[in-house]
């Protein structure tokens, strides 16, 4: 798991560099996985509109020093690249059941909506190979505590929150993690039926999966219950040890990369007691 060298010497340029350019990515897709796309009245002239839009939030370096990103590619991804080894990183984003169109009018969801997000993170470095050649290690990063190769046991790399407000500050619980088998729903949010915020975590061929859901209602106004979900994730960045900087070596400061990839899907729920899907 996150990155230990074993002991062995890597040599490398700028070490001002490495700890400059650590890179995040942030790579964004939602989905609409309706069991219904529409609910149609019994003349055929209504149709109930689903709304569920994502909204990219804030990045900050802990405890709250704000970082700039760069939200311009065309696939949605987010770079953020002022971090270092060691750094906290918390992004914020939200998932609303309404939309303000570019003429002012605001659309409202009408339909109950089951919301899935899943996440995976993976830290990438460069070490040194038992040739002494250089390679970049690829490690998956964990919500819940393990055991790294060398056998010491770490806390967990991830930490989710329910709830940020619009400054980034999160000001609610940690969400609790499980592990999971791949397959297996995670747990919805529900507070009717008395289900709590938790994350799901899933291993498949040494990749780790994160998972977690929630509701939104039918909604009449941005202030109405359920109306705004706002969430924040917290990385923990390993602090690698880049070994010997001596030699003048090729600079690999560019290599250090956390990834991150966050897939929301928004399924329509015809029941009208939620967690009752068909």
């Amino acid at each position: 798991m996150p990155g230990f060298l074993k002991g062995k010497k890597l040599i490398i340029g700028a070490v001002a560099l490495i700890l400059a350019a650590i890179a995040a990515v942030v790579a964004v897709s939602f989905t609409y996985a309706a069991y219904r796309k529409s609910l149609l009245s019994e003349g055929g002239a209504t149709v109930a509109g689903m709304v569920a839009d994502y909204v990219r939030g804030n990045a900050y370096r802990f405890p709250g020093e704000q970082i700039e990103y760069d939200d311009s590619s065309s696939d949605g991804s987010i770079v953020i690249s002022d971090l270092s080894p060691g750094d906290i990183l918390d992004y914020s984003f939200f998932v609303n059941g309404y939309r303000e169109s570019v003429d002012g009018t605001t659309s409202f969801n009408e339909v109950l909506l089951r919301v899935t997000c899943e996440f995976s993170f993976t830290y990438a470095y460069p070490t040194e190979s038992e040739d002494g050649k250089t390679q970049i290690m690829q490690v998956p990063l964990s919500a819940l505590p393990y055991v790294d190769e060398e056998g010491t046991q770490r806390g967990a790399d991830l930490q989710f929150y329910p709830v940020a407000n619009e400054n980034g500050e999160i000001n609610a619980e940690i969400m609790p993690a499980i592990e999971a088998k791949e397959g297996d729903l995670p747990v919805y949010y529900d507070p009717s039926n008395n289900t709590d915020w938790q994350v799901s975590q899933y291993q498949d061929n040494g990749e780790l999966t994160q998972k977690f859901g929630f509701y939104i209602p039918p909604v009449s106004s941005a202030d109405a219950e359920g109306a705004s979900q706002g969430m924040t994730f917290r990385v923990l960045l390993p602090e690698n040890n880049i070994g010997d900087t001596s030699g003048g070596a090729e600079d690999y400061s560019d290599q250090f990369r956390l990834t991150v990839s966050l897939d929301i899907v928004v399924e329509q729920v015809l029941s009208t007691q939620p967690g009752q899907s068909q």
